[in-house]
């Protein structure tokens, strides 16, 4: 009986071996290679940062569309050390086919954009004395199939 447990355990030890060995797997190095990940551009969003005060004093005004495309305007910041200003569509006549999209640069460094074709759209920005802002507006086309014989006009002003 004895000879039979130990012989019936040395079958259990191998065949658990055996189990083991069958188990492991050597990993082999992987010769094929990967697809490239796809990149997809992804417009850049405007830096919106909350405006101290309600922005009400008019620093730079312009027009965009028959007034002329694109807009350009550009001031010095005086005054205060810190101030935020927030760059607004005022008033817009702008043909259903057509967007304004806006560019916010200071000292020559673009530091935000945005659409601002919908009245009242505003995009936030800060600067500090002695800053240069200058501010580009551009009209776009929308394609929605909508013909136009005018192409209108949208207002646009910095305020701090």
């Amino acid at each position: 009986m004895k000879k039979h447990l130990l012989t019936c355990a040395f079958a259990l030890l191998l065949v658990g071996f055996g189990t083991l060995n069958a188990q492991a797997q050597v990993l082999q190095p992987v010769t094929e290679k990967a697809p490239a990940p796809t990149i997809i551009a992804q417009p850049v969003r405007p830096i919106l940062i909350s405006p101290v005060g309600n922005c009400s004093n008019v620093v730079a005004a312009g027009c965009v569309g028959n007034c002329g495309a694109p807009s350009t305007t550009s001031f010095v910041v005086s005054g205060a050390f810190f101030q935020s200003f927030c760059l607004q569509n005022d008033q817009s006549s702008l043909c259903a086919n057509t967007g304004a999209y806006a560019y916010v640069y200071r000292n020559g460094t673009l530091i935000a954009q945005g659409d601002i074709t919908a009245v009242g759209s505003t995009i936030n920005f800060w600067a500090f004395a002695g800053n240069t802002i200058t501010v580009t507006v551009q009209t776009y086309g929308i394609n929605n199939g909508i013909q136009c014989i005018w192409l209108g006009e949208l207002y646009y002003s910095v305020k701090n």
